[in-house]
């Protein structure tokens, strides 16, 4: 079903729907722990919202990513890009709370956050929280 809402939005222009489309893929992987999957998949999301220049959208993609690389053991990256999507919710206002998405950021960011050191945990969420919006979307697009 979803790649079918994909293929129509491709082909009606609609950068929104598809966007949605990618996603539910990328989740439904992730779930499944099919995290490079889910990870390609969340870069297709993440680059039609940065199109759309939704920055909500673009924050939940780049959590996506995060969570993704995560579940692939890169740790230090994934919370960086967590704490950068942090700052920039807190910057514009957003507090998204969607049980199944809260408890899939728990299960990848939270088992990231618990497998550093305090000392490299810390270090990791101040770079994140000082990383520019727009560099932290290109770092997650560049993975």
């Amino acid at each position: 079903m979803s790649q079918e809402i994909i293929d129509f939005s491709t082909q009606h222009n609609d950068k929104r729907s598809e966007h949605f489309g990618w996603h539910y893929l990328a989740d439904c992987e992730l779930i499944l722990n099919n995290c490079l999957k889910s990870l390609e998949l969340y870069k297709k999301s993440l680059a039609l919202a940065e199109a759309l220049g939704d920055k909500v959208e673009i924050g939940c993609e780049v959590q996506g990513v995060a969570m993704s690389l995560a579940g692939l053991g890169k740790n230090e990256l994934a919370v960086r890009l967590a704490a950068a999507v942090s700052t920039e919710w807190d910057t514009i206002g957003v507090d998204i709370q969607v049980q199944f998405w809260n408890a899939l950021l728990n299960r990848y960011i939270g088992a990231a956050k618990q497998s550093l050191e305090d000392a490299d945990l810390e270090r990791e969420w101040n770079q994140g929280r000082s990383l520019p919006f727009d560099e932290a979307v290109a770092l997650a697009l560049d993975q």
